[in-house]
């Protein structure tokens, strides 16, 4: 499977809700993302394995996410920051901004926050052509579709979001709850069954491949793409 450099983001926020919404928005939209909820293992994140971006909340637990942004805005080299926060007032906004590249006020457009990190990355010339390659197939986040050799495939909402998930963490084993966590959705008997009902449909559609989603037994899923030698990316490291 080829990776190419999908932009990397580091998310810091203590809640647990919002955090599983900003991964699989941005998962989604064609980022590789890291998640934490402490500023503690946000620190011990950006050493081990870098960001191309930032999205901090303000209010931590304990803590102060404006606080950590005024850090890295005095670090060589840190990656630009954008923060989340519910103070919306306009003194506060100007406060945000002062330590930070950008600012958006809860609640917010997931439309919006992406179009803001790709204004980010692109001031800092990271681009990434967003598109994950493995056979004959290629997901493209830019326009949001998997396609066999350049022809389009239909995919429903769900069967995207699933299949982004499992793909950029190929190896990994996920339980059905945990992709009903993935689509937004409640975790039920129901659910889960929805869950085998579309990725069985998203084994048809990749047809004679369609083993790169295998089953394991009483865990969940998994993707296991072909592998091919020296096509190892930056992209593959440190998803939550």
């Amino acid at each position: 499977m080829k990776l190419t450099d999908l932009p990397r983001v580091l998310v810091l926020d203590d809640d647990a809700e919002l955090r599983g919404l900003l991964i699989r928005v941005l998962q989604r939209d064609g980022f590789a993302v890291t998640a934490v909820d402490t500023i503690a293992a946000f620190d011990h994140a950006l050493a081990q394995g870098g960001a191309d971006v930032c999205v901090l909340d303000w209010a931590l637990r304990g803590e102060d996410g404006w606080v950590l942004a005024r850090r890295l805005g005095h670090t060589l080299g840190a990656p630009p920051v954008l923060m989340l926060s519910a103070k919306a007032a306009l003194a506060e906004r100007i406060q945000g901004l002062s330590a930070t590249d950008d600012y958006l006020a809860k609640p917010f457009e997931p439309t919006e926050l992406v179009a803001r990190l790709r204004a980010l990355l692109r001031r800092r010339g990271v681009q990434g052509d967003q598109r994950l390659v493995f056979g004959p197939f290629t997901l493209d986040f830019a326009r949001r579709c998997l396609c066999l050799h350049d022809t389009p495939l239909k995919l429903s909402a769900g069967e995207w979001q699933l299949l982004a998930h499992l793909a950029l963490q190929p190896g990994r084993v996920f339980s059905r709850g945990q992709l009903l966590s993935v689509l937004g959705e409640s975790a039920d008997d129901a659910g889960e069954r929805a869950v085998d009902v579309r990725l069985s449909r998203l084994r048809k559609k990749l047809g004679a491949h369609a083993g790169m989603i295998e089953t394991v037994w009483g865990e969940g899923y998994r993707f296991t793409p072909p592998q091919a030698p020296g096509t190892a990316s930056r992209a593959a490291q440190g998803h939550a």
